[in-house]
């Protein structure tokens, strides 16, 4: 089996001869050199944000509206400073992801979820998921 494959791989180089490649490149493997794209590959990113001013709710939302972010946002901060910002950032998430389609979650008291349309958020009771094992 595995002289067949070097003898297709040595008629597509008589097809397309190359001079830089080493024998033993050839032999042994080939070194692929990665490419950095913009999400890495990757179709889905998370993201971490830390909540400490309402002006700090412009990244969050540039984010979301990229439609590849699963944002967690810690919201400590801002709630011990200044709970009115907090609701009105709350509120700005809301709307955007509301008007994409998305869903916002909130988790214990310190963490919001933001996530896009394809994404379903679980919501249902810890004594459930138990019962499923």
């Amino acid at each position: 089996m595995i002289d067949k494959i070097k003898n297709t791989l040595s008629s597509f180089k008589n097809v397309f001869p190359r001079e830089s490649v080493s024998e033993e490149l050839e032999d042994d493997f080939v070194e692929l050199t990665p490419t950095k794209g913009e999400l890495g590959g990757a179709k889905l990113v998370v993201k971490y944000f830390t909540l400490t001013d309402f002006a700090e709710v412009k990244d969050i939302l540039d984010s979301l509206r990229d439609g590849y972010t699963i944002a967690f946002i810690k919201i400590r901060p801002l709630r011990e400073r200044n709970l009115n910002e907090l609701k009105r950032a709350i509120d700005k998430i809301k709307k955007t992801c509301f008007a994409l389609e998305g869903e916002v979650v909130g988790l214990e008291e310190d963490w919001v979820v933001a996530v896009p349309p394809y994404v379903k958020v679980y919501r249902g009771s810890l004594n459930e998921e138990q019962s499923s094992f």
